[in-house]
């Protein structure tokens, strides 16, 4: 998935989906059974069905909720990422297959500390607010 050639890159992600394929139903079934406690909470003295899992979490619903409100206020977050991503691949349309490949190389080994430092530091110019979370 990360490899320089774009057509490479979408070869590999058609072969994972269609590995997944023969498995779309027992995945669908999986997914299916999740909420399937739902039922359950009429009988019980559960609030939700995400109850459990929160309570299994150490988790409040509200904590969930404002996680969720916040990463999908981050999603726009990301467009100016994919815009740079997609000048520097020289494509017009971002796919999944893209989200791998690296722009660039460098021949710099350094340890990992200042490795995570570097990190840290470009990300904190992409957002500075997602760089303070880490």
């Amino acid at each position: 998935m990360d490899d320089p050639d774009r057509t490479v890159r979408q070869r590999a992600f058609e072969k994972i989906n269609e590995a997944w394929e023969p498995q779309v139903e027992l995945a669908a079934m999986a997914l299916n059974a999740q909420p399937g406690s739902g039922s359950f909470v009429s009988k019980s003295q559960w609030q939700s069905p995400v109850y459990e899992p929160l309570l299994l979490n150490r988790l409040s619903q509200d904590s969930l909720m404002r996680c969720g409100q916040r990463s999908a206020g981050m999603l726009a977050g990301w467009k100016p990422y994919i815009d740079a991503k997609k000048r520097l691949l020289g494509i017009d349309k971002w796919q999944w297959y893209d989200e791998f490949v690296l722009c660039g190389q460098s021949e710099t080994l350094m340890p990992f500390d200042k490795a995570a430092d570097f990190v840290i530091e470009q990300l904190s110019r992409f957002s500075p607010e997602l760089a303070s979370s880490v």
